[in-house]
């Protein structure tokens, strides 16, 4: 469930507390001392904290990151449209192939400048049919559920 969801649901009864990925020296401390090794695993894990105490055995770790990645992509974004049902103005995200491909993109990008336009070429050059306007949805749906966050670009000479 969603936090601004819970809060709905709870109004006055709840905390919440946001939780990142760990930074590399807390990654550390769980890792052992041999810090390339322990680098290597943080930039492939992502710095998740149960990750950084669970034993690297070959598919424990790939189990845990895909049953994660489908909790939140698959349940969370089902959950997020029952909800809206009720709300017709928001769109509904019924394609998980198509979510998939944009996370899947999104990933592949991740520090380069991105716009709507962009991602929706992209899909169409792939031989995907869809507009800006679906491509956008489902970029909030996935901003939502904290799978992606934006970073607006910084210029230090304003214009």
């Amino acid at each position: 469930m969603l936090s601004g969801d819970l809060a709905t649901l709870l109004t006055g009864r709840y905390v919440e507390i946001s939780m990142l990925p760990l930074f590399f020296q807390e990654y550390m401390e769980h890792g052992g001392q041999d810090r390339e090794r322990v680098f290597a695993g943080y930039i492939k894990y992502d710095g998740l904290p149960f990750v950084a105490s669970m034993e690297k055995i070959n598919n424990k770790v790939d189990d845990y990151l895909e049953g994660i990645y489908n909790t939140v992509i698959v349940r969370n974004i089902e959950d997020r449209d029952q909800r809206k049902d009720a709300n017709p103005e928001k769109r509904k995200i019924n394609d998980i192939t198509l979510l998939k491909s944009i996370a899947k993109y999104l990933a592949s990008v991740i520090g380069s400048p991105i716009s709507i336009r962009g991602i929706t070429n992209y899909l169409v050059s792939s031989g995907r049919k869809i507009s800006p306007n679906t491509v956008n949805d489902y970029v909030e749906a996935l901003t939502e559920l904290f799978v992606f966050y934006p970073a607006e670009r910084f210029d230090i000479v304003g214009k």
